[in-house]
């Protein structure tokens, strides 16, 4: 850092040297030497780095994208089986029920006509009643169906036919289901077993036409 003045004069620090100099001549010209002169600049640097800040920032994140669709599809598909599955549930029931109604009838009535009593009268009591009072069925149908006994071996045997009847019917459908499948397995292979043949009766007309080919053909004699 040069201690000159524009003019040529000589300073030391913020002393300038009395060379004929006065402050109240020229103020901007001792205002310019005590800055030179300073030991550290008080002017504004431009190549100057920016000061930090302290804030922490945080990371810019990507704004999330909801597929809005998509859940609505998901919701929707989540619901139609729910609802699948409890309207499966309540054919179950009552399915159940109808079945349990129809062998407590016949039941009755088969304990009825094998005493002697004729033919039930049916009341929605009987349904309910006769498991209240084991002893006495005949409480809840309003007339008398024979013995306690007579009464739930008739039931239990309608409902031993039953499932017998049922695991019957399925059984059958088991089997038709399976000569079904056997017949499908039968023809698939047939198909696949013609195709073979096929290609292999292809594979020999290529192999013949190209021994054909690759023979020396013989000049007319």
């Amino acid at each position: 850092m040069s201690n000159q003045t524009p003019d040529g004069d000589q300073f030391d620090g913020f002393a300038p040297r009395d060379q004929g100099f006065s402050l109240l001549r020229t103020p901007r010209q001792t205002l310019a030497w005590y800055l030179r002169a300073a030991p550290f600049d008080l002017r504004p640097h431009d190549d100057a780095q920016p000061r930090r800040s302290t804030t922490k920032t945080e990371p810019a994140t990507k704004p999330r994208v909801r597929h809005r669709d998509g859940e609505t599809t998901v919701l929707l598909r989540g619901l139609l089986l729910i609802g699948l599955a409890m309207l499966t549930i309540g054919v179950l029931v009552l399915g159940l029920l109808l079945a349990g109604l129809a062998i407590i009838t016949v039941g009755a009535e088969l304990s009825s006509l094998t005493s002697g009593h004729g033919i039930l009268r049916l009341s929605t009591s009987g349904y309910v009643e006769p498991f209240l009072h084991v002893r006495a069925p005949g409480v809840g149908w309003h007339q008398p169906v024979g013995s306690y006994w007579r009464y739930w071996t008739c039931i239990v045997v309608t409902l031993l036919v039953s499932i017998s009847v049922v695991r019957a019917l399925m059984s059958r459908i088991r089997r038709r289901q399976l000569r079904a499948r056997r017949r499908r397995a039968a023809r698939s292979l047939s198909r696949t077993a013609m195709v073979l043949t096929r290609d292999r009766e292809i594979e020999q007309a290529k192999a013949r036409f190209d021994d054909g080919m690759a023979a020396p053909k013989r000049g007319p004699r």
